[in-house]
């Protein structure tokens, strides 16, 4: 878990992907319940993303969202996910990281 934290366009972000890794759960699953509740996310600041190529472009295919999430963005999709075990360990983790930055 060193690379939680990322800076995308100069603020310490997490992404969808690295919290659906670490949570154990669908990363189609993360972005769709962030564009489900986009404008929960809005209230904490601008919601930022990439549009990425597939891995496989040669064969065509659709470009993927990627959403970096600021500190309090990234704590709300963790309240929206089941609180598992791992959830919960994700969580404290998260914190630590963009507390050290």
């Amino acid at each position: 878990m060193s690379n939680l934290v990322s800076i995308f366009k100069g603020e310490p972000s997490v992404s969808h992907l690295v919290i659906a890794e670490n949570t154990h759960a669908k990363a189609r699953s993360v972005r769709l319940l962030i564009d489900k509740h986009l404008d929960d996310f809005k209230e904490f600041g601008k919601v930022s993303f990439e549009m990425t190529k597939p891995q496989n472009s040669e064969f065509g295919g659709r470009p993927n969202k990627i959403f970096y999430l600021n500190e309090q963005q990234s704590m709300l999709i963790l309240t929206y996910l089941q609180n598992t075990p791992i959830v919960r360990e994700f969580k404290k983790s998260i914190d630590k990281r963009i507390l050290s930055h």
